[in-house]
């Protein structure tokens, strides 16, 4: 019985997707591609800037770790 309600689900929604794409208003972009567009586009850091930024978070977080491994069992 749940084979057939997922065919079934599987068909309805090609239907309707082909149903709005073909009057023409369906929307390709989701709420994700969006924000990523947004961020791409607006965003006012250059790339060296935010690797150099990225490295030193990733620095800080590797130090952290490393001392909260070595003062316990140094």
């Amino acid at each position: 019985m749940n084979i057939f309600y997922l065919f079934y689900f599987f068909v309805s929604n090609g239907i309707k997707t082909f149903r709005t794409a073909a009057v023409g208003s369906y929307n390709g972009e989701s709420e994700a591609v969006r924000q990523i567009r947004e961020d791409m586009m607006h965003n006012t850091a250059s790339d060296s800037e935010r690797l150099r930024r990225d490295w030193k978070n990733i620095s800080r977080d590797v130090r952290i770790s490393y001392n909260k491994l070595t003062v316990p069992n140094g």
